[in-house]
């Protein structure tokens, strides 16, 4: 199959979504019904994934994308009035299509996302535990915890978590309510931070966390230099949008080895690197040069 698994595609959907929403309001004509309509796709699809996370992801990102719309301005205040007042409509009609969309296609009750919803609050009232939403995480997180604070320096080694959760259990020997160990399971730490953590210790998580950290200053950076005369805004928003919900899905997922969300992660960085410059650097890029050089 082309993705991994429902997780990998559904979280694929949630990063690149909202950049077919910023290509819907960047382009004209025909090529704005298309990728509007790619994105009423994205919508309509993911009740049938079953990917909590994932729904999640693509709502802030939503938010993200119409918040960074929103507070955007022009160089003088006629054309400030006129592009907001575009920007109300497009905002307005796209929130109106969402809705029709979600509340559609959540009306399928044999959607998976829907049944897992009402499950996790019909747990939620019965226990008032926040852990009953997720019982096996509660085990993964604690785990990577673990391994990260007995090999703080080293980690238990690149690939090794899933070989160790098993000792990590049977040393476990607390009695948890609601018969929560029959949720112990062999996975990954379905969180990547504490899954770095877990098998390259603090120096890794640092470098990791260095690196997400660079990503965000280099959006930010993109973001000021971005001018509204160059068409482009709306592009940038939606990469950036689609980064936030990356963030979001790791929150949840650890993605090891879903290569999908890492390519569409790094191609979302890449697009803002490209648009958030500024002319010279364009010019520059685009020039060719000799290797000597």
């Amino acid at each position: 199959s082309t993705f991994s698994d429902p997780n990998a595609f559904a979280a694929f959907l949630a990063i690149a979504g909202p950049l077919l929403l910023g290509a819907s309001f960047h382009f004209k004509g025909w090529r704005r019904v298309f990728f509007g309509a790619a994105f009423a796709g994205t919508l309509f699809v993911f009740p049938f994934t079953g990917v909590r996370s994932a729904l999640l992801g693509l709502g802030v990102a939503i938010l993200v994308f119409l918040w960074l719309t929103l507070r955007a301005r022009s160089s003088t205040e006629r054309e400030a009035g006129r592009r907001r007042r575009r920007t109300a409509i497009w905002v307005g009609v796209s929130l109106i299509v969402l809705i029709i969309i979600v509340l559609g296609a959540l009306s399928f009750r044999n959607a998976r996302v829907v049944q897992r919803i009402r499950k996790n609050w019909q747990d939620f009232q019965a226990n008032k535990r926040l852990v009953v939403l997720s019982p096996e995480r509660f085990f993964l997180w604690k785990a990577a915890v673990e391994m990260g604070r007995d090999y703080p320096a080293s980690g238990v080694g690149v690939g090794a978590y899933i070989i160790e959760l098993p000792n990590t259990y049977t040393e476990d020997e607390r009695d948890y309510p609601f018969g929560l160990e029959a949720f112990r399971r062999n996975d990954s730490a379905e969180n990547y931070f504490l899954h770095v953590f877990a098998e390259l210790g603090f120096p890794g998580l640092l470098l990791f966390l260095w690196i997400f950290w660079l990503v965000l200053k280099e959006i930010r950076s993109g973001l000021r230099r971005i001018s509204a005369q160059e068409g482009s805004h709306f592009m940038i928003f939606g990469a950036v949008a689609g980064v936030f919900s990356y963030f979001i899905n790791i929150l949840f997922h650890s993605y090891i080895g879903s290569f999908e969300t890492k390519f569409i992660f790094w191609f979302l960085v890449g697009l803002i690197v490209f648009l958030g410059q500024k002319p010279d650097d364009a010019e520059q890029v685009a020039r060719p040069r000799s290797l000597l050089t």
